[in-house]
């Protein structure tokens, strides 16, 4: 079983910054928009889109990108929980874009999401349909823990089963459960992408800063 921690509470003492930088890419749209201490990582978006230098962050038209993209993958064969806390201010706001906005996404070599997590002021924090926190949960830390069997063996028929699996867990309940059917690809690659990816330019009064802590990744 190999471990990879990030960033948690004693990210000091157990994950030297060279390590850091040797696994993950941030990618944001100015300078300020993303920020990594001992304790936490705080994300948000750019009122205005991406400064000077920042381009990368929005090739994606229309889009910015305020992310912590992972450059180890895994691929069909592995079994992979994924975890990070998450922090949404009560004062949170975005209605730029139709409220769209992607917090944490699995993403495969074109860098195109595989699943997202979507964050709103409407429904809360959420997988698919399913709730993970509620608006009520905003100004609190909650646990999400993403359990993936990446397998891309193809079904033979409507009935057949196969080893792929996909499990969230919020808080230690149980919201989004997929399995018995391929998640990824043949030869497919999947790459974690922590932080935010939303709408260039933010609507008026947009406050999009989240915060995220104790991430990590555990092969299996």
């Amino acid at each position: 079983m190999k471990k990879f921690s990030i960033v948690g509470l004693f990210f000091a003492t157990t994950l030297p910054s060279a390590v850091l930088a040797q696994n993950f890419e941030i990618i944001k749209p100015t300078e300020s928009s993303f920020e990594v201490t001992e304790t936490e990582i705080r994300v948000e978006l750019s009122q205005n889109g991406c400064s000077a230098g920042y381009e990368t962050a929005c090739s994606i038209d229309f889009f910015q990108r305020s992310e912590y993209v992972s450059t180890h993958s895994h691929k069909h064969g592995d079994r992979v929980t994924y975890s990070w806390e998450i922090f949404v201010p009560e004062d949170f706001t975005y209605n730029a874009l139709g409220h769209y906005l992607r917090a944490v996404r699995f993403l495969d070599g074109s860098g195109h999401s595989i699943f997202n997590f979507h964050l709103n002021t409407e429904v809360g924090y959420t997988i698919g349909q399913n709730t993970c926190i509620g608006l009520e949960g905003f100004g609190e830390w909650h646990l999400v823990e993403v359990h993936a069997n990446w397998d891309s063996t193809e079904k033979k028929n409507i009935k057949d089963r196969t080893p792929g699996e996909i499990r969230v867990e919020c808080d230690g309940v149980e919201v989004l459960s997929r399995s018995g059917r391929p998640n990824i690809g043949i030869d497919e690659e999947v790459w974690l992408a922590l932080g935010l990816i939303g709408s260039t330019p933010l609507a008026d009064g947009d406050n999009t800063k989240v915060l995220f802590r104790n991430v990590s990744i555990e092969t299996q």
